[in-house]
């Protein structure tokens, strides 16, 4: 995997996944670089869920929803980083404690990453911990726990 280096995929204890299929074939290919046989599938890092939109192409939402795009509206189902954090949190809690110490790679998706700098950036005092920074497609973010809390670590771009 490009951008993340060789030491560190080769120092990974485990690498879990959503289970949504674009994901566990992500999960597929970095645990053969890593050497590792298989990843574990982990519900609690499916992607948000956008609702009544899910499934839609951008010109379905714009003729079943006109102006909601364009006005940054979303649908009523629509869940939100409150909904999305509950479950969120308590998978990488879970994960922490079954790896203590060790160096874990969760694949998960944008508005999983987004919804947890946001928290995590609040929990630092951050100013504006919802401001959005886009994350293209293999963006990640290390996430490090340091024995008593989860912290930011840097951006990284698989692709780079």
């Amino acid at each position: 995997v490009p951008g993340m280096g060789f030491q560190q995929i080769q120092g990974l204890s485990a690498v879990y996944s959503s289970d949504m299929i674009r994901a566990q074939e992500t999960a597929r290919i970095i645990c053969g670089q890593a050497g590792l046989a298989t990843s574990v599938n982990e519900t609690r890092l499916r992607e948000r869920s956008v609702g009544e939109w899910s499934g839609l192409t951008y010109n379905q939402v714009q003729r079943r929803w006109p102006g909601y795009l364009k006005r940054r509206l979303l649908p009523p189902s629509y869940e939100t980083d409150d909904m999305v954090l509950p479950r969120v949190l308590a998978a990488l809690d879970a994960i922490r404690q079954q790896h203590p110490g060790e160096s874990v790679l969760l694949v998960c998706h944008a508005g999983i990453i987004y919804a947890i700098e946001a928290y995590l950036k609040a929990q630092a005092g951050s100013r504006n911990p919802r401001r959005r920074y886009r994350i293209g497609n293999l963006g990640s973010r290390w996430v490090i726990w340091d024995g008593a809390r989860f912290k930011l670590g840097p951006r990284v771009n698989l692709l780079a």
